[in-house]
């Protein structure tokens, strides 16, 4: 709303917000920031929030906080998302692959072994299908990324394949045991990736302290802050790690043309033709993820239908297929850069004893109670590496979620805290315990 009209109703010159009930006014005479609009993500979590223009004297700049507003939030709501279960599914497939896989190459000894090569990554979008015969054509002339849902349909089109990729803790997938394939820890346990001769496993940026530390110690070369929203995010870091330019996207509609998409949370978009599409949050996440990495890049979209992404330069594959032939580049993998870790199992012991350890100070932190002592601070639990790279993570991104309704008192709020230590801590340790760590 305007400044005048927030003064009528509000009469205090200095506020930014007020809060009243369901509603939330903003001042847009002030300089709003990222920041400040992520709190209020954060204290809405989950919730259907509509902004909502009140008579703004610059629309752009009411467009400018709108646009910025919906993004910080969707990724808060999908980033607690993925936290919801309390780090159960991710860990389970975390502990297991991490015990299973101990032998893969080291991801730094291919950056730009493959420079100014071209690499197609395929997404699986409705649009795939279509591109299908001209895919197997381009294999001649350029290098085929795919992963997730798109390697299983490839696989079935009988279209090569030169890398593969896969993050997704819960997707079965038909993979090529003889294709160099990318992985993370966090990958699906009940895939089988052991036959695979080359597997490089990468780091997961950030969203678990404890996942990072343990990579860290096996020596997981770290090559991105930031590995986008999917599995073709993914492969996008990858190949501009590995040098290859241009980098030339096919599949990615990120959209659906069927109307009954709308039944299951899916928003409507115009795509690149001005035609009807739907699209989720996720999707437009990536999206924007896509827009901000072609940033000073050879990024060609050569996906057929689909939402319009800025920042790409758009050619058919058709076109593409007009180039000269290039000749690709021999097997770049060498024993040499092969990782053989034997310290796995100990690592995870370490962690097992520490949660033991964590378990029994929650209880002694119990009886302090039923003697009104209260440790704010929760000093007990500093040496703990558990505590250090989980438990006060965890906590700090999903205190907002379970504090919702709780008083704010520090004694209610500490209360919750170690009901919440206890409940995450059981749920690793029957984790190791069934790993026989």
């Amino acid at each position: 709303m305007d400044r005048e009209t927030f003064h009528i109703y509000f009469g205090k010159p200095d506020t930014s917000i007020c809060l009243d009930k369901n509603s939330i006014f903003l001042d847009e005479d002030k300089d709003i920031s990222d920041e400040f609009l992520k709190k209020i993500a954060l204290d809405n979590i989950f919730s259907n929030l509509q902004f909502l223009d009140k008579n703004s004297q610059d629309k752009e700049k009411f467009l400018n906080i709108k646009e910025r507003f919906e993004n910080i939030k969707n990724g808060c709501d999908l980033s607690l998302y993925l936290y919801s279960d309390l780090s159960e599914i991710y860990f389970k497939n975390f502990y297991t692959n991490f015990l299973n896989y101990k032998d893969f190459y080291d991801v730094s000894s291919l950056k730009d072994k493959f420079k100014n090569k071209p690499a197609v990554i395929v997404g699986a979008g409705p649009s795939l299908k279509e591109d299908i015969f001209l895919l197997k054509k381009i294999k001649e002339k350029a290098f085929i990324f795919a992963g997730g849902n798109a390697v299983n349909f490839l696989n079935k089109n009988k279209v090569g394949i030169d890398f593969q990729g896969f993050i997704d803790p819960i997707l079965k997938v038909d993979c090529n045991q003889n294709i160099p394939t990318f992985l993370q820890y966090k990958v699906f346990f009940e895939n089988e990736f052991s036959k695979i001769k080359n597997k490089i496993f990468l780091p997961d940026a950030d969203l678990y302290p404890l996942a990072i530390f343990l990579e860290h110690k096996i020596g997981l070369s770290k090559i991105s802050e930031d590995f986008g929203w999917t599995v073709s995010n993914f492969l996008m870091t990858i190949a501009d790690y590995l040098g290859f330019s241009p980098i030339i996207l096919v599949g990615m509609d990120l959209s659906f043309e069927n109307i009954e998409k709308t039944k299951n949370g899916y928003l409507k978009v115009k795509g690149k033709f001005n035609n009807d599409l739907f699209t989720k949050k996720d999707f437009l996440l990536s999206k924007k993820w896509i827009e901000d990495f072609a940033v000073g890049k050879k990024v060609i979209n050569a996906t057929s239908k689909g939402v319009e992404i800025f920042n790409l330069l758009n050619f058919s594959l058709s076109d593409f297929l007009k180039n000269p032939d290039l000749n690709k580049t021999q097997s770049v993998f060498n024993e040499n850069f092969y990782i053989r870790n034997i310290e796995n199992h100990n690592l995870l012991h370490n962690i097992k004893k520490s949660i033991e350890n964590v378990l029994k100070l929650c209880s002694q932190i119990f009886l302090d109670f039923e003697k009104h002592i209260f440790d704010l601070n929760l000093i007990i639990f500093q040496n703990e590496i558990f505590y250090q790279k989980l438990l006060e993570p965890l906590w700090l991104r999903l205190q907002s979620l379970f504090l919702k309704n709780v008083l704010d008192d520090p004694i209610h709020i500490l209360i919750n805290k170690i009901i919440f230590f206890k409940n995450v801590s059981e749920i690793h340790l029957k984790i190791l315990k069934g790993l026989n760590v």
